[in-house]
């Protein structure tokens, strides 16, 4: 299985990386393989094979999709709707409206410190739709 990425001549598979913000040579979610599958199963339509890799990253995230409470509630953390994220890209990917500003998730890692305190940088739907 191999990773590979060019933003100068971009293929069918390095555009379904962009789209899916996959980008990182040191921690790619999706090997070329797997991309050139999702875009032959949708008939060459880039949104569409983007739109399948969102619903197998949602299909992923849900195995995860925990909500984890501790001291009455003072730590928390949920990982519950993150799966949500990727079907809702899934959906305007589908419908073509993915040119419209849209809840996302731009980290999934969250940092609490030695004192239970929530450190972990959250964005709101203005800093991501620009």
């Amino acid at each position: 299985m191999t990773f590979s990425y060019k933003y100068d001549s971009p293929s069918a598979t390095d555009k379904l990386r962009l789209l899916l913000g996959d980008c990182n040579p040191d921690s790619y979610v999706f090997h070329d393989e797997e991309l050139t599958t999702f875009y032959a199963l949708a008939g060459s339509d880039l949104n569409a094979a983007a739109a399948m890799a969102c619903r197998v990253l949602a299909v992923d995230a849900s195995k995860q999709a925990v909500v984890f409470s501790a001291l009455s509630d003072s730590i928390s953390i949920d990982k519950s709707k993150i799966p949500q994220y990727f079907i809702k890209l899934a959906e305007k990917l589908e419908s073509g409206l993915y040119n419209e500003p849209i809840e996302g998730v731009m980290s999934i890692q969250t940092h609490v410190n030695v004192f239970g305190i929530d450190e972990t940088e959250y964005q709101n739907d203005d800093e991501i739709s620009g």
